[in-house]
């Protein structure tokens, strides 16, 4: 409740009206207690009860009020850096979703490169890597089967020896 009359009348109208409650409280109690005790000095029971919270309650009330809306600044600071981590790890979430790995040993044939997959069946390498990654194939020729080949070597594409 203290926070929201802090935040409506801001700290320094928040300190004058505790303040002033304060006074208020302090002069009903000073006349009570002067009243039981039987204080015939009228003018000090009204000087203590007023000087008294008058000094005391601003920098008390101050100090409250700026460290509750200095609290909230914190708690708003950390709800939005929660946000930020929810999304960021939203997104790493997704992204490692579309990661694709391959590792370990793969079976090949040595005559005509298919792999064998983990059900036993034999694919070309091509297939393989695609469905297990996010590589996509381009054709062409290295240089020795260009030599094999002339051909089918693309234009620019030197037939000589040079490796």
């Amino acid at each position: 409740m203290f926070n929201n009359i802090i935040k409506k009348l801001g700290t320094t109208w928040s300190t004058i009206l505790v303040s002033i409650l304060c006074i208020i409280a302090s002069v009903v109690i000073s006349f009570v207690v002067g009243s039981l005790v039987g204080s015939e000095d009228l003018a000090s029971v009204l000087i203590a009860a007023v000087v008294c919270p008058t000094l005391i309650a601003p920098p008390v009330i101050h100090f409250y009020a700026s460290l509750a809306l200095s609290l909230e600044d914190s708690r708003q600071e950390q709800e939005n850096l929660n946000k930020n981590l929810t999304v960021l790890n939203h997104d790493l979430t997704d992204a490692l979703k579309k990661v694709k790995l391959l590792s370990g040993m793969l079976p090949i044939c040595s005559v005509c490169k298919k792999i064998r997959d983990d059900r036993g069946y034999w694919n070309k390498v091509e297939s393989y890597i695609k469905e297990r990654s996010n590589a996509d194939f381009v054709r062409g020729l290295c240089p020795e089967c260009v030599r094999l080949y002339p051909d089918m070597a693309e234009p620019g594409e030197s037939t000589d020896d040079d490796t």
